[in-house]
């Protein structure tokens, strides 16, 4: 009453839709989850696009929880038509072609978004899909690049963005040789850092995520090693591989490293600035449930 104190900006701008449409998610700066199922990746999706900061661990106990998944599904995309604003549909739609074909109509809203994404989850570990081999996107009312959004404000960035992560999360499901396969820690950083880039494609939002991994985990640790190669006297960008410049990649030591594992560290922060490292038994001491970290910690 007296002007003496204010909300936090980031609550002036929500308030008006925050409660409404993301239950006050919205709210949050920062965020942290466990990820040990397909469904904590979603929940990761949904809290990037509300611009909260997502920190998220794949240590290989958690990864053993996830299902097997089948490496035998075809994904294609149609040509990207927008369509006029009054024939776009707001949520995600399936529809059997035939019994080996779905086609996955992505609707134009935040929860449409991830609802295409939770399809393609499922088909590759759900039993009602078994008999499914191709699906088929269809990304027409996305509403095009440069459309005003309303509510959270600024402009849509198309369906580029969002075309490149399901192709992305398909090709992570799909490497390996085995019928089926496990995830392992780096396919589940891969797949995070793909929505972490779909999502900061669109203009206004941002994408901070933070990866917690174990400190023998050499695929998570040299994942950004060769992200940028010489060629010709030039450093040039490997595209294959550019979304793993997303997250901030963090070991989480549960004791004390010895002297050669610190220095090992060191050698590889002096050549790329990464991987960061927490302190667990630190952190347990504040609080003794402590396990994770936000990307502002």
């Amino acid at each position: 009453f007296h002007l003496r104190q204010t909300l936090s900006g980031r609550a002036m701008w929500s308030s008006p839709i925050g409660n409404k449409s993301t239950s006050g998610l919205s709210f949050f700066n920062c965020s942290a989850t466990k990820i040990n199922c397909f469904e904590d990746m979603l929940d990761g999706f949904l809290l990037l696009l509300l611009g909260a900061g997502v920190g998220f661990d794949v240590n290989k106990e958690d990864m053993s929880k996830f299902p097997r998944i089948r490496q035998d599904i075809d994904l294609i995309s149609q040509n990207y038509e927008p369509l006029p604003k009054g024939k776009r549909q707001e949520y995600t739609t399936t529809e059997h072609m035939n019994k080996q074909t779905i086609i996955v109509k992505v609707g134009d809203s935040r929860s449409a978004w991830i609802d295409g994404l939770r399809i393609l989850f499922q088909v590759y570990t759900d039993i009602k899909y078994e008999t499914v081999n191709t699906v088929v996107f269809n990304y027409d009312s996305i509403r095009p690049y440069g459309e005003p959004i309303k509510g959270f404000g600024g402009k849509a960035s198309g369906a580029k963005p969002y075309i490149e992560m399901i192709e992305g999360v398909n090709k992570v499901l799909n490497k390996g040789n085995e019928t089926f396969k496990k995830i392992k820690p780096i396919d589940a950083m891969d797949i995070m850092n793909l929505i972490g880039m779909c999502v900061v494609s669109g203009n206004v939002r941002r994408s901070s995520g933070i990866c917690l991994f174990e400190k023998d985990d050499h695929e998570v640790a040299d994942a950004k090693s060769q992200l940028y190669k010489l060629v010709n006297g030039e450093w040039k960008v490997d595209k294959e591989i550019l979304h793993r410049q997303m997250s901030n990649n963090t070991i989480l030591y549960k004791d004390k490293p010895t002297r050669e594992e610190l220095h090992t560290h060191v050698q590889k922060m002096k050549n790329s600035g990464e991987p960061g490292f927490a302190n667990l038994p630190a952190m347990k001491k504040r609080h003794k449930d402590a396990n994770m970290l936000n990307p502002l910690t």
